[in-house]
């Protein structure tokens, strides 16, 4: 049932570009998300994703490393969302979380790999 009423709006939201998921609170969408629904996550990319990869970006300063990390970023948010505990803190918190720590480890190991290559140089 829910799932029909999600599919109606989809194809309203095609005609006045307004995203019906957008109405949705924290909860609701974890719950879909953690019954695989591909059109909350496609929404969930949509809508946060121009915001967290202003976070890598500002961390790594590396465009393609940004790109590969944001999308390590959303396979991890879609394998752990059934940890999601929006009772405590909002979606994004949760994502903004998962990227920031993601982004920190990719920034480490590349300084690790960089400082290894130059040691094995000198």
């Amino acid at each position: 049932m829910q799932q029909r009423f999600i599919n109606s709006y989809l194809k309203i939201y095609k005609l006045i570009k307004v995203h019906p998921l957008q109405y949705l609170s924290n909860l609701e969408l974890i719950q879909l998300l953690k019954q695989r629904d591909k059109n909350v996550f496609n929404y969930l990319y949509d809508t946060y994703a121009p915001s967290l990869y202003g976070v890598i970006l500002k961390l790594v300063k590396n465009n393609e490393l940004a790109d590969e990390i944001l999308e390590k970023v959303f396979i991890e948010i879609w394998n752990t969302c059934t940890t999601f505990d929006c009772t405590k803190q909002s979606l994004f918190i949760c994502m903004y979380s998962i990227t920031y720590k993601m982004a920190k480890a990719e920034l480490t190991n590349t300084t690790h790999t960089e400082v290894s290559a130059v040691d094995l140089v000198a």
